[in-house]
């Protein structure tokens, strides 16, 4: 037996090793750490120096240590008092059930083979929740520390036997194709199973319903990887208060996933099979209030009213039914207008017959197939690839997903094929609507008044509300063309239209001076009327800036100027105290371009009128922000930075104009707020994410590219850190 007290103590007695941490910087550990398991009860077993503790203690979580080496505990209750404790991995002195979450970084691989199952043990007793483990995969410097040197799928494999299963947030940690190759240091984040359903459905009984259902959070490995990656992939489609149903559901892994990692109000899990459903309620079932699971034919639920989700996930499903139309258009009834339907297929697995061999599945999907199949009752936006490997197609290829326009088709071959589509929102018309996002907010005047002041209100979501809108932007512009012509001018519902069809335009780099004032002509009649509607007031404004930009853009800056004037003198107050964005970056840009001409006095007004907007904006008070104490709004404080950044501009103009010396100086000056600083932080993203794609296709050294990004993303951080005031 190890006297790991005897091995260890003396290790930290050393000179050279006092002090000393597994890691550079505990800060970003920390960071991922409250990210994945929030602010609870924390204990880091083998704390050694106790940094990881002293700077979770620091991001204001209850962190204690403990260390099988009285010297450690003695060195770190200097710097933190009463937080460190001397015990060993393999006896723990804490009560069950101490800690929401146990940590362990460095500490693991320490142990002989033989003792690894009973730490798992010990870990899994004092903790309530969910475990944070990082171990290294091979030797230390020394070549003696490491007594146990395995990769990560040896590690999971130990740690489902102790009873956990890979953590929902398990793949934001773990980026699927990331996972190709094991770093020198693996993290695996871990939730505990709660001990009624570990008793009823231990790891082996799993085995017996293998062929047709397994839960992928307790299989280590590629296939389950995919799976699994499928549901992180959908959980950037829900938005707050959707509500989510998981078709055919399997074991239930999958709505666990998205109830504990999106802001879902409800998440309804549907399968066929009674043991699938039993297992989804035992293990999943009372870890959230909003899952529900429900035994029913995916192509048959009744028991859900027409126009009631938001949001129909459905992931290797097709395939099993015999008559995949009659689910499709199952989904179709139930979605609401701009509702999303997210869907996956095997990709042409298919033998020399052209049959799939796999006695379960009745199709063979490709993409065309699928495409056709979709598109009778849904905008088809986006199409994905997913390869895992390892399996009867591509068995050779590296984990890959890739998404191309849902108009377009895959440019290389996969494994399985995803489809994102939308329930067409100008079918909604006649469909009543709710506001699910912030059902029980008492909003600030005006701002989600969508059924008062729109013919159909489920357009908002689909055509305008970033980022939920339609992702394909040559679907967009059809939906915006559409609307514009279905619906009378004299509506929101048009004037949106207008707004995005001219944004639309901002980007296109064969857009002509004709087809711009083509562009311009139609918003001047938006901007023309005096109809009294809260958001058709937003859409003027909104489209007399789009209108300044284009006519910017063509070189036509008498109209630029009329524009930017026209909307910065527009009473935004009409409608929301949150409109000044708009208001007060067109009041700047005309300022400059008054400049530019010689009219000083004009632009000193409108750098004026920009400041008194922005004070004007905060007079509201917090009804105007706020909205429900209750369920207070989020979305305003955002605009809030946009247009500080936007007065201020106008304040430094309106210094510079009270020292004409600083005048040439001023007209130099590039115009700088929140989406520039912002812009350019994604095109230096963008070129390393460029650079590390470059790597991987043309090298083949996926994991020095994977290391390379974790560096520039790492030097990225130190970068933003180091240029926030102090």
């Amino acid at each position: 037996m190890t006297d790991y007290l005897g091995l260890y103590d003396g290790y930290w007695q050393r000179p050279d090793r006092i002090g000393e941490s597994s890691f550079d910087d505990p800060e970003p550990i920390a960071r991922q750490i409250v990210e994945l398991c929030g602010s609870g009860r924390m204990l880091d077993v083998g704390c050694g120096m106790g940094a990881l503790v002293r700077e979770l203690l620091a991001q204001g979580v209850d962190a204690q240590g403990v260390d099988v080496s009285p010297t450690a505990v003695a060195h770190c209750n200097r710097y933190a008092t009463g937080r460190f404790f001397s015990g060993s991995i393999l006896n723990l002195p804490f009560p069950d059930g101490s800690f929401d979450t146990v940590i362990s970084t460095d500490c693991l691989e320490h142990l002989a083979p033989n003792d690894v199952a009973t730490a798992l043990a010990e870990i899994h007793r004092i903790c309530r929740r969910q475990v944070f483990l990082r171990v290294a995969t091979g030797p230390d410097r020394d070549g003696r520390w490491h007594l146990t040197i395995e990769k990560r799928a040896w590690w999971e494999q130990m740690a489902f036997q102790a009873g956990f299963r890979k953590h929902p947030g398990y793949y934001r940690i773990n980026p699927f194709e990331a996972l190709e190759y094991d770093g020198y240091t693996v993290t695996i984040p871990l939730e505990k199973i709660l001990d009624k359903a570990l008793t009823a459905y231990p790891l082996n009984a799993l085995q017996l319903e293998r062929d047709l259902h397994m839960d992928m959070f307790r299989e280590t490995g590629r296939r389950s990887d995919a799976h699994v990656h499928r549901y992180q992939f959908a959980s950037g489609f829900v938005r707050p208060g959707d509500v989510v149903v998981d078709a055919a559901c399997g074991l239930g892994y999958g709505s666990h996933l998205l109830a504990s990692l999106t802001p879902a109000g409800r998440i309804i899990g549907v399968d066929v099979s009674e043991y699938a459903v039993d297992y989804a309620k035992q293990n999943f079932g009372n870890y959230s209030s909003r899952i529900d699971f429900y035994l029913s034919d995916a192509c048959r639920l009744s028991f859900i009213d027409d126009a009631s989700i938001d949001l129909f996930v459905s992931f290797e499903t097709l395939e099993h039914v015999p008559d995949p139309d009659a689910l499709l258009a199952e989904a179709a009834r139930i979605l609401k207008p701009g509702g999303r339907l997210l869907i996956s297929v095997p990709n042409h697995w298919a033998d020399e017959s052209g049959k799939d061999p796999s006695p379960w599945h009745l199709h063979v999907y490709d993409w065309t197939r699928l495409h056709q199949q979709l598109e009778r009752c849904f905008l088809v936006e986006q199409g994905c690839g997913e390869t895992a490997g390892g399996g009867m197609r591509l068995p050779d290829h590296h984990r890959e997903f890739f998404t191309f326009p849902g108009q377009g088709h895959p440019l290389r071959d996969s494994e399985w094929l995803l489809a994102v589509a939308m329930r067409d929102p100008v079918a909604g018309e006649d469909v009543p609507y709710r506001d699910t996002m912030y059902p029980d907010a008492q909003a600030p005047a005006n701002l989600i008044e969508f059924a008062r002041d729109y013919v159909n209100p489920h357009l908002v979501h689909a055509l305008v509300s970033l980022p939920w809108r339609l992702r394909d932007k040559t679907l967009l512009a059809d939906l915006a063309r559409r609307v514009r012509d279905h619906y009378d001018s004299g509506t929101s519902d048009h004037a949106a239209a207008i707004c995005v069809l001219a944004y639309q335009a901002l980007d296109d780099p064969t857009l002509t001076v004709e087809n711009t004032r083509d562009i311009v002509r139609g918003i001047e009649a938006i901007c023309n009327s005096n109809i009294a509607i809260p958001h058709y007031r937003r859409w003027q404004i909104s489209n007399a800036y789009a209108a300044a930009l284009l006519s910017r853009r063509i070189g036509a800056l008498d109209d630029a100027t009329y524009w930017f004037r026209r909307c910065a003198d527009y009473d935004y107050l009409y409608f929301s105290h949150t409109l000044a964005t708009k208001t007060v970056s067109a009041a700047y840009n005309a300022g400059r371009l008054l400049l530019a001409q010689g009219e000083t006095d004009d632009a000193h007004r409108y750098f004026n009128r920009g400041v008194d907007a922005f004070f004007a904006m905060m007079s509201g008070g917090k009804t105007a922000w706020l909205g429900s104490k209750h369920c207070p709004f989020d979305f305003p404080y955002f605009e809030l930075t946009e247009v500080a950044a936007a007065a201020t501009n106008c304040v430094n103009s309106l210094r510079a104009l009270a020292h004409p010396a600083d005048l040439t100086t001023l007209q130099r000056l590039p115009v700088i707020n929140l989406q520039s600083v912002v812009n350019e932080q994604a095109r230096v993203l963008a070129e390393q994410e460029q650079y590390v794609r470059y790597l991987e296709q043309h090298l083949s050294i996926r994991r020095l590219a994977y290391q390379a990004k974790l560096a520039l993303q790492r030097a990225w951080q130190r970068l933003i850190r180091a240029s926030r005031p102090h």
